[in-house]
């Protein structure tokens, strides 16, 4: 069950997140940057957090979430990734930037 009503305002490096994603279901990841800047085809997306690779095509969009204080908490939604190989990684857009941007709340 996701925690209502309460999201993460932070999420550390090194932290274990999880998504669940419409291609690869339930997966999860380290979190290895938290300010991570993102180009696709000429559009640049900032201040987003960038972990192993744990989305694939068709993933985007799906809610990204940690444990903390005995509970899974939103923490935000799956943008993208890239990279080849061992050097694959993912990103998303952390649910602060979600707030202020799209003034939506978890419910």
């Amino acid at each position: 069950t996701i925690r209502t009503y309460f999201y993460m305002t932070s999420v550390p490096k090194n932290s274990t997140v999880y998504k669940v994603g419409s291609t690869t279901y339930k997966t999860s990841a380290k979190v290895t940057s938290t300010n991570y800047d993102f180009t696709v085809e000429g559009q640049t997306f900032t201040n987003l957090t960038k972990t192993e690779s744990f989305t694939d095509s068709g993933d985007s969009g799906g809610l990204v979430y940690m444990y903390f204080e005995d509970s899974y908490v939103p923490a935000g939604l799956v943008k993208g990734g890239g990279g080849v190989w061992i050097f694959s990684y993912s990103v998303y857009v952390k649910a602060t930037e979600v707030l202020e941007q799209m003034n939506v709340y978890p419910y």
